[in-house]
């Protein structure tokens, strides 16, 4: 039990003990979050291509994927499922008429080596989840001292790079170098600032491998930018991803969890309010207004011991539903028989689930925008509008369904390893004519037939694949 200016505050039962008074008190919880400042800059004389108004709209994004839930959950389940296991080379000796590949697994030790050294799997996972979180995503390639290998690929953080602006070329416009910054805030000039700034020469859009091959010959420089990309809606610069279209409905998902932190934070949660009458005192105690007998620490004490008596009496489950009887007195000014004690029970307004359904509609918005079934990320609300969603069956068709709506993150970084292999000779060396056979039978007679083929070195992402119980496996393993 706690006193505090007249009133008694109990952590037992929740109850407030008054005898007359008002507190009142509060507190904050953290900051709300205030978007980067304006910065008035002419960019008509930059080299770089700004991203948004101010130059900081991705900033924007990442403050909203990292404090969105949701969001967040979901770009990253978006990209480990389109990186699966990870990317395997292996020899396509044939393509079915129904379009199945026929892949043999390659485990050349060059090419292993290669994907080890350079982590293949994380560079993969990460640009794709920069190209759904952030609309493009870059990375550049590293050439050995001699410039006739690659031998490295890395991932650049899209937050920190902005395009230079195009330059018109013979058979159209071009991007020649990709500008990178550790803190674009801090730059309030549109010229280019060496201290800040880091200026990396980009390989051209579409032609990557043959621009690659012509600069490595003629000049010194052993590090290349690409970038991975979709220009739609008239967009010549950044492309915006699919989730910002929902940027309404992410703000409305972050403010729930943010009003309710607050709410539990700053809310007075009182379960009874108990008033005892100085008639209590007096007619209980006798000579209880004799500062002789009892003085105002002793009459605090005995105030303490009954506060703690009733509360006693009020909490523990053994206690419900019981009953507290007492006496009461004649006020001859209300004219009305009153009790010595009085317990009031204060309703608790937060047991509704105030705005639980609008953060469950925002959650769900946010999935349709990126094309994501809320269940296959366990959004599936129970007993809300989309809850006949989150069963087996459904789950597993929509991974499969996510699987197929990623092939083009997949073919992306594909398309990096395609310009590593043959950059670095790996085709020539693996490429190599062969014969084979195959037998069909006519009537009673085996036909075989022979043909040369030159089976192609292609990269493979191997997912894991969820299937029925009726296959005795609850996954398998395909390269897709």
């Amino acid at each position: 039990m706690e006193v505090k200016g007249g009133v008694a505050y109990s952590s037992k039962s929740g109850a407030l003990y008054m005898r007359g008074g008002v507190a009142t008190y509060g507190s904050f919880d953290g900051q709300l979050f205030s978007a980067p400042p304006d910065i008035c800059t002419d960019y008509s004389s930059a080299i770089y291509s700004r991203w948004g108004a101010d130059n900081c709209l991705p900033l924007e994004m990442a403050d909203h994927i990292e404090n969105c839930g949701v969001l967040n959950a979901a770009l990253d389940a978006k990209a480990r499922i389109a990186v699966g296991k990870g990317f395997q080379p292996f020899l396509r000796t044939n393509i079915t008429q129904d379009g199945k590949e026929e892949l043999e697994h390659v485990s050349d030790p060059e090419i292993q080596d290669w994907l080890e050294d350079n982590n293949f799997f994380d560079v993969a996972m990460d640009l794709s989840f920069d190209r759904n979180g952030y609309g493009w995503s870059p990375g550049s390639l590293i050439l050995n001292k001699e410039r006739t290998r690659i031998n490295r690929v890395r991932r650049i953080d899209v937050v920190k790079a902005r395009l230079q602006k195009m330059e018109r070329i013979a058979k159209g416009n071009t991007i020649n170098s990709l500008i990178l910054c550790n803190d674009w805030k801090k730059v309030t000039t549109p010229l280019f600032d060496k201290d800040k700034m880091t200026q990396i020469p980009a390989l051209r859009e579409g032609y990557e491998l043959q621009d690659l091959i012509e600069r490595a010959a003629g000049s010194n420089t052993t590090e290349y930018a690409f970038f991975n990309r979709s220009l739609r809606n008239g967009r010549d610069y950044y492309p915006m991803p699919l989730w910002y279209a929902a940027r309404n409905w992410v703000k409305v998902a972050r403010s729930v969890p943010a009003f309710k932190n607050a709410m539990f934070t700053n809310q007075i949660t009182i379960k009874y309010v108990i008033t005892i009458s100085d008639k209590y005192w007096e007619t209980v105690y006798e000579d209880w207004d004799d500062d002789d007998t009892y003085d105002d620490a002793k009459r605090q004490k005995i105030r303490e011991e009954k506060y703690d008596e009733i509360d006693k009496w009020l909490t523990g489950e053994d206690k419900a539903y019981k009953s507290l009887s007492c006496g009461s007195y004649w006020d001859e000014v209300a004219q009305k028989e009153v009790p010595f004690i009085h317990i009031e029970t204060i309703d608790d307004k937060v047991k509704d689930g105030k705005l639980l359904p609008e953060s469950s509609a925002a959650n769900s918005e946010i999935l349709f925008a990126i094309a994501m079934n809320p269940a296959l990320i366990g959004a599936g609300q129970p007993g809300g509008p989309y809850s006949n969603n989150a069963g087996g069956s459904n789950i597993r068709e929509s991974y499969l369904i996510q699987l197929m709506l990623l092939e083009a993150e997949r073919k992306e970084n594909s398309n990096i390893l395609n310009l590593v292999k043959r950059f670095n000779g790996w085709d020539k060396r693996l490429q190599v004519e062969r014969t084979v056979s195959s037998t069909y039978t006519t009537g009673n007679t085996a036909v075989i037939t022979q043909k040369k083929i030159t089976p192609r070195l292609v990269f493979r992402c191997v997912s894991g694949l969820l299937t029925t119980l009726d296959t005795g496996n609850s996954t398998k393993s395909e390269p897709l």
